[in-house]
């Protein structure tokens, strides 16, 4: 007969086991787990190296040379400003030079239809200031001055975008300057110049860098493929019955 003693010491000595067993069980499980993740942060590190590829000397030299396009047609595009600029204020001193002159000093240009007088400023002129009637229609009129005064603000506007691409393209000739490149930096670098083009830019670029340069006429190209094509008046009803 077994004795409580000896019972109670199977009993612990078995839980004892169970609790090793366990224990054991969770030092290795723990150590995998680590184990796992190193491994995984390794592979993670091993396959970033392997996906980032360098831009080759060909590919970099293409960017090289579309940059140098990009550069050429910057200063065609801000000497053309400049001329188109010089022309519009010269237009707009020959049209001060001829407008009606307040007491204050003011060049003033009254509408074509009488109905209001703005000064060269472009604010508005009450009859208060001056009697609509004494300016005479020869002299440049409101909308005139209006036109030259807008088209003179949009070069100036061309101008800072023009300028504003220009360090753009000055700043990814410095990244590419730097040292090697990867394919994806030179790809979002040439993304983003190309997104952001001033329109008096883009028309002095080579057709290999302005996409509307080689857009199909639609037209044309059915005018031309079509030009050979005879078309049969389609017979009337009754003609078909006659024909019968």
């Amino acid at each position: 007969m077994v004795s409580l003693g000896e019972h109670f010491g199977r009993d612990e000595r078995s839980r004892h086991s169970e609790w090793l067993r366990q224990r054991k069980w969770f030092i290795k499980a723990k150590t995998d787990h680590k184990r796992r993740e190193e491994l995984e942060a390794r592979a993670d590190e091993n396959g970033t190296a392997f996906s980032v590829a360098m831009a080759t000397p060909f590919q970099v030299e293409t960017f090289e040379r579309k940059l140098d396009a990009y550069d050429t047609a910057i200063v065609t595009a801000l000497m053309e400003n400049q001329r188109e600029f010089d022309r519009v204020r010269d237009q707009i001193n020959e049209m001060l030079s001829h407008a009606y002159v307040l007491e204050d000093g003011r060049r003033v240009f009254k509408s074509d239809d009488g109905s209001f007088v703005i000064d060269e400023y472009g604010q508005s002129v009450s009859a208060d200031e001056v009697d609509f009637d004494a300016i005479s229609p020869s002299r440049p009129t409101a909308e005139q001055f209006l036109k030259a005064a807008a088209e003179e603000a949009e070069l100036v506007q061309e101008r800072e975008r023009i300028h504003e691409f220009q360090g753009k393209v000055d700043a990814a000739r410095e990244s590419v300057d730097a040292g090697e490149i990867s394919e994806s930096e030179l790809d979002k670098l040439e993304a983003e110049l190309s997104a952001v083009v001033p329109k008096s830019v883009k028309v002095h670029l080579p057709d290999g860098l302005n996409p509307t340069a080689n857009a199909p006429d639609i037209q044309q190209e059915f005018r031309a493929t079509h030009a050979n094509t005879v078309i049969t008046p389609r017979a009337s009803p009754a003609a078909m019955e006659l024909d019968g």
